[in-house]
């Protein structure tokens, strides 16, 4: 297997008909069925039903162009961190953060970055159980991530500073009849469809709901693999979702933010870098990065 047939793979799972996906992929039909073929056959698996009209992706190929996706990541991580190596910069600081943390760095990366000129900074954004994995192998030198999986890392061999740890909002499209409620206890959501980025929040959210003494409080749970994914979603009422009150969502217009009485607090949200890199540079970055925390969970 070659991340060309890969990639091919995954544009044909995206776009779910040949003709458009060998354009991409700038090759021919016949090429392009060849590499699926052979891909099936390396695999042992069907990855597409196919008729002479339609084509869609098995269960089997819905579970490989989402590990399809994760490898595809983290080569492009590999070859881009490759050529940054030979670009001349004094010291590259590589980012990594999750759902969320955009919002903790856009009020002092720019400044960070104009008082470190001589730092080359690099930005990736990856699910949390992505992100630690890539911090531990050495990829990323910065991490700023909500609390999910840092139980399994030893906390000697790193820093780590908290930067929030208050109540999470819901957040519903205004066209839900509970909208119309300045505050929301939590038995009124029973029945309500549930968006929500992470297979962890789910157990977490029934945890909740099960002390609630409901069986199972919400009509569906959906998953989605990103913070405008849920977004997108919530403002077309098709579910209501939980965000810490960080989250910026005033572009969309149609999404509304409710308090939840009682409160509810799965995650707090840390930046970690490793002990022995600890320097004055990342100390500025910590400082600053806690600065933004503080200012915008006010």
């Amino acid at each position: 297997m070659d991340f060309g047939t890969l990639h091919s793979f995954v544009v044909l799972a995206e776009e779910l008909g040949f003709a458009k996906a060998a354009k991409k992929e700038h090759t021919s039909q016949s090429t392009l069925s060849r590499r699926i073929q052979s891909l099936e056959n390396e695999l042992g698996v069907q990855l597409f039903h196919r008729d002479t009209r339609n084509i869609e992706l098995t269960e089997a190929g819905k579970e490989f162009y989402f590990q399809a996706n994760k490898l595809l990541e983290q080569y492009h991580l590999a070859v881009g961190l490759t050529k940054k190596a030979v670009e001349g910069y004094t010291r590259k600081l590589r980012i990594g953060i999750g759902y969320y943390e955009q919002f903790f760095l856009l009020p002092f990366i720019g400044r960070f970055a104009r008082e470190h000129k001589d730092v080359q900074i690099d930005l990736y954004q990856f699910i949390y159980e992505t992100l630690l994995e890539h911090f531990i192998r050495g990829n990323l030198d910065i991490i700023l991530t909500s609390d999910q999986f840092l139980s399994s890392i030893s906390e000697e061999a790193y820093v780590k500073q908290l930067l929030w740890e208050k109540d999470w909002s819901l957040i519903l499209s205004r066209d839900n009849p509970l909208s119309a409620y300045p505050y929301l206890d939590r038995k009124q959501l029973r029945g309500q469809s549930i968006i929500t980025m992470y297979n962890g929040s789910v157990d977490m959210i029934r945890r909740v709901y099960h002390n609630q003494a409901f069986v199972e409080p919400f009509k569906t749970i959906t998953r989605v693999n990103s913070f405008s994914g849920k977004l997108t979603l919530v403002a077309a009422n098709m579910g209501i979702g939980f965000i810490p009150s960080f989250a910026e969502v005033s572009s969309y217009k149609n999404i509304c933010i409710r308090k939840l009485v009682p409160a509810y607090t799965p995650r707090k949200f840390y930046i970690l870098c490793k002990a022995q890199a600890y320097d004055h540079t990342l100390s500025d970055f910590f400082t600053m990065c806690r600065a933004a925390a503080q200012e915008i969970t006010r």
